[in-house]
């Protein structure tokens, strides 16, 4: 079976060549650049050659604006925000995003719960990177519930339980989900079974239990698995390996056996495991 065509692209932040990237053209429009340090991801559009350049809040490539930070550009100075791409706010910039019609990407510095309602008309986003936001609780997330565009979405560190990740399930197009050290437990993740596309997810610190793997096997294109710091023993190996498509498993800091990493090597193969 041939591989993908892919594209060889070259990235220059600042002036200087920084890295080279082998990207299959069918990522163009979804593969997530990070750039100059900056939360807010550039979505690669199949160029071969990226220049990018920051200073005081904004974000180009290629000599266009794709990204703002509010708190460090006001509003006022941005002179295209139909161009604007991605943005990273605090509380008191909720009120510009309706501004912002084209916006794909958006990045949290705080979160706050009574403003998360300017969220919900943003429906061609697909990154939401809310992680590490304590103030962020299942009230917060029921302002997203529609955006159903999202593939990657970050919740580390959240307040979110499984009444929140409800709110997750119209997500249909969602790739990467990050719910480490969040409040779900593992009978939330039956809120995913609709996710087909779903390859990354970092569980990493939740209360999921071995039964509670079994709501993981409809995931046929499972890639990758973050278990750290979960109950999970020996049993969870029965619903493990029906991930047929997985290339790297985390399990350290579980009740895994050397017997059950064995099992898991043998009907894995392909899998790099982490234990």
């Amino acid at each position: 079976m041939e591989s993908d065509p892919t594209v060889k692209m070259t990235i220059f932040e600042n002036g200087e060549e920084v890295r080279t990237e082998e990207i299959p053209i069918g990522e163009r429009g979804n593969y997530l650049i990070y750039l100059g340090g900056t939360t807010i991801p550039y979505i690669w559009q199949g160029e071969e050659r990226i220049e990018y350049s920051g200073s005081e809040g904004k974000h180009s490539v290629n000599g266009r604006v794709y990204g703002v930070d509010l708190a460090k550009t006001p509003f006022d100075e941005i002179d295209e925000p139909e161009e604007v791409k991605g943005v990273s706010i605090k509380s008191e910039h909720f009120k510009y995003l309706p501004h912002f019609p084209n916006l794909l990407t958006v990045s949290l510095a705080e979160a706050d719960v009574n403003q998360m309602h300017y969220l919900e008309g943003l429906s061609k986003v697909i990154v939401l990177d809310f992680g590490e936001k304590e103030a962020l609780t299942d009230e917060g997330l029921s302002h997203v519930r529609n955006l159903t565009e999202v593939t990657a979405f970050n919740l580390l560190g959240t307040q979110i339980t499984d009444e929140g990740l409800a709110y997750l399930s119209n997500m249909k197009k969602m790739e990467t989900l990050w719910l480490q050290d969040t409040l779900i437990t593992g009978s939330g993740l039956v809120h995913l079974k609709e996710m087909k596309n779903l390859s990354m997810l970092g569980l990493v610190g939740s209360d999921v239990k071995d039964s509670d793997l079994a709501h993981l096997t409809h995931l046929k294109n499972l890639a990758a698995l973050s278990l750290p710091r979960t109950p999970v023993s020996d049993e969870a190996v029965k619903h493990l390996i029906k991930l047929a498509k997985l290339e790297y498993l985390d399990i350290r800091s579980t009740k895994i056996s050397e017997e059950g990493v064995k099992r898991l090597k043998e009907a894995l193969p392909g899998c790099k495991i982490n234990c």
